[in-house]
């Protein structure tokens, strides 16, 4: 019974944790983890520290009404220390970020000139999706599946390309009172 009080406590603390790093980070751009991990798709940590708290409280449940089979306590064992590994991965690593000097920190002027490039690579992005959309449009049926491949494969380059630019104008931003005070 001490494991499971230790589980507790060591859920009690992720979860406080995976608060703390929320409000410092705010919400990730994508889902932190895979939803077979994690069902809910969170884009922050405090959800995912409550789910895996749901499935260990799912274990407890389940011995207490002697519903829990052997096949079932390691299906729910496993990803119970799956899904804490994971938080703690992504805590540390959140850890790490937070403890390492900005060494690679762009200067004002390789922002902009990223910026510019990734402009670029916007505009032909774009016109390589309206491309693919035509070319899916126009496909015979037994074209069609590959030519909606190409037209998904065209708009999520686009779609990681505008998060980019949206990353280098927040880190543009930034740097603008920075240089005000100089």
């Amino acid at each position: 019974m001490s494991q499971l009080s230790e589980l507790k406590t060591l859920l009690d603390t992720l979860i406080g944790h995976c608060s703390q790093v929320d409000k410092a980070r705010g919400r990730y751009h994508q889902p932190l983890f895979d939803r077979t991990l994690f069902k809910s798709g969170a884009h922050l940590l405090l959800p995912c520290a409550l789910e895996t708290q749901s499935t260990y409280q799912t274990i407890l449940r389940e011995q207490a009404s002697s519903q829990l089979t052997p096949t079932r306590a390691t299906y729910l064992s496993e990803k119970l220390m799956n899904q804490i590994a994971a938080i703690q991965r992504e805590l540390a690593n959140h850890d790490l970020r937070q403890d390492r000097p900005l060494k690679s920190a762009k200067s004002p002027n390789q922002l902009y000139n990223d910026l510019a490039q990734h402009q670029d690579w916007h505009r032909r992005l774009t016109q390589l999706v309206s491309q693919r959309q035509k070319a899916w449009e126009n496909a015979h049926k037994s074209q069609k599946s590959s030519a909606e491949k190409a037209l998904i494969t065209a708009k999520e380059r686009l779609e990681r390309c505008s998060d980019s630019m949206k990353d280098i104008e927040r880190l543009i931003n930034l740097d603008k009172p920075r240089r005000h005070d100089d």
